[in-house]
């Protein structure tokens, strides 16, 4: 008689297997939501990341020509994923950005390498394209006072 209640409070108090498998669906019902709305916000993510960082790289590069007086030439190789500056003359590199590998980046009427002036401005003006998860960007150089903006197309 004792064997049976103990048998009936082992089993009174678990969870049957319908019940764990109901929870273990809802759980990884809510999973799956969430793992798609961190994959959208990565994306968006890692874009503007890029041009951010652009945007900072650009400006460095303009400041650094305007302060020492010097040339400064961005190199852009799109099929390494990364671009650098380097100052005229030979004397090193300022710094080398590796972007990530589904960034492309298309040359649209500038030619690289573009070419800051030692007043700080471009040499020439002209048009870059970026795409990046079926989305188009274009970033576009005018000519002096080395400014530059970025279009959604």
């Amino acid at each position: 008689m004792q064997m049976e209640t103990s048998l009936r409070a082992t089993r009174q108090s678990g969870f049957t297997v319908l019940e764990m498998l109901l929870v273990l669906s809802i759980f990884l019902l809510i999973s799956s939501f969430i793992w798609i709305g961190a994959t959208n916000i990565y994306r968006e993510k890692v874009i503007d990341q890029f041009f951010v960082q652009l945007e900072k790289d650009l400006l460095y590069v303009q400041q650094h020509a305007f302060v020492n007086k010097e040339k400064i030439y961005l190199f852009w190789y799109p099929d390494k994923h990364y671009y650098e500056a380097e100052r005229s003359g030979f004397k090193g590199e300022l710094f080398e950005r590796a972007y990530d590998q589904n960034i492309k980046v298309e040359s649209g009427n500038i030619k690289f390498p573009i070419e800051y002036s030692p007043s700080g401005y471009f040499y020439q003006a002209g048009t870059i394209f970026i795409s990046y998860d079926k989305k188009t960007y274009k970033i576009i150089f005018n000519l002096g006072r080395g400014r530059f903006r970025v279009e959604k197309l």
